[in-house]
């Protein structure tokens, strides 16, 4: 069995530049830069117009030695969240604290603020363990996708 895969010119011209420099680059894929957001199993890839800053010196070190993109697309995993069964109502227990009219209404909007503030740092904390990647879409006949970058090297 012949596992071996056959490269472009320019790929295999990447992957050294790549390796010269210590960099990582993988081949992710094939195929046209998308016109709009698609998503693919647990990624969703959306076409981009300019380089990321991050990725500026990799893409530039390609461009000098000659290579050429038909374009750029972020790739970005796409979260699963897990669908909890809603909890069964218990009975309510019916018990009356005396206070006055102001403690409740406080009590309501800590609550809230504290449910907000932490919804807040979950959306934060998702967006960190996400990992973003720059691929290039190659000129060559196959139109190689080229992952240059993935924001948590």
């Amino acid at each position: 069995m012949n596992t071996e895969t056959t490269f472009s010119q320019d790929v295999r011209l990447a992957m050294t530049l790549a390796y010269m420099n210590h960099w990582r680059f993988r081949v992710v894929g094939y195929g046209p830069v998308p016109t709009k957001r698609i998503y693919n199993g647990d990624w969703s890839y959306e076409p981009i117009t300019q380089v990321p800053k991050i990725a500026q010196e990799r893409y530039k070190v390609l461009t000098m030695a000659g290579l050429t993109f038909k374009g750029l697309v972020i790739a970005h995993e796409v979260p699963q969240f897990v669908v909890k069964e809603p909890p069964k109502e218990q009975p309510k227990q019916d018990f009356k604290i005396q206070t006055s009219g102001i403690l409740p209404a406080l009590g309501e909007i800590g609550l809230v603020a504290g449910t907000g503030l932490l919804a807040f740092m979950g959306i934060i904390l998702q967006a960190i363990l996400i990992d973003p990647a720059v691929i290039c879409v190659g000129n060559d006949p196959n139109s190689t996708w080229l992952e240059i970058l993935t924001y948590y090297e």
